[in-house]
């Protein structure tokens, strides 16, 4: 029988996806005995198929000024990012008052500020975890944001300000990954407010 080291225990992890892979490698690294379970072939469950997307620079919460006004119309659009089935309503009151809290201007800038001290190691960590098989596995692209018109609503004006503020510095026409060569692409798209983050081997943030 394997004799484990003083300090060390033998440890089940359910769920082979992204957290119980990582959480069993990074219990294994600190020398305990682990054994991952799931049903299923690994990363097979909730782990597949989604977009994958790490966001180190992430700080727009998920409640913002001016959103309320906008649930009539989300409701009614059958398409729309928001879908409640009225049964629910009395049930989910009190996560939905919070959430109406949630969206006043100070607490949205406390949010965001909490966002991005959890987010901005993300990358590092993942190097630390993936060692050697870090380039192989994680893609370093960007993200762009683009607009029907120019006019912003109030949440839009704000994760803007977020963005600005707490991930990234001005474009500048001249550098190699300047927004014009994508403005080309879409002529009838222009730069109103373009944003890169602060560390300039990677695109994360762009803001239109």
């Amino acid at each position: 029988m394997e004799r484990l080291s003083p300090g060390s225990k033998s440890l089940l992890v359910i769920g082979a996806g992204i957290v119980g892979a990582t959480c069993a490698l990074t219990l294994q690294r600190q020398g305990h005995r682990v054994t991952l379970v799931d049903r299923g072939q690994p990363g097979m469950g909730c782990s597949f198929g989604n977009g994958g997307a790490i966001s180190p620079d992430f700080c727009v919460p998920m409640s913002m000024p001016g959103m309320l006004g906008r649930i009539p119309r989300w409701l009614s659009d059958p398409l729309g990012p928001l879908s409640l089935d009225w049964r629910h309503v009395p049930r989910a009151l009190p996560w939905l008052l919070r959430w109406m809290a949630a969206g006043r201007p100070a607490r949205v800038r406390e949010i965001s500020a909490a966002m991005r001290s959890l987010h901005a190691p993300a990358l590092d960590l993942y190097q630390a975890l993936l060692a050697e098989r870090y380039d192989a596995l994680i893609e370093k692209t960007g993200q762009l944001y683009v607009w029907k018109n120019p006019a912003s609503s109030a949440s839009e004006l704000t994760a803007r300000e977020l963005r600005r503020k707490r991930t990234a510095s001005p474009c500048k026409p001249s550098a190699p990954n300047s927004c014009v060569r994508w403005i080309r692409r879409w002529p009838r798209v222009s730069c109103a407010a373009c944003t890169f983050p602060r560390t300039p081997t990677r695109w994360t943030r762009w803001a239109w």
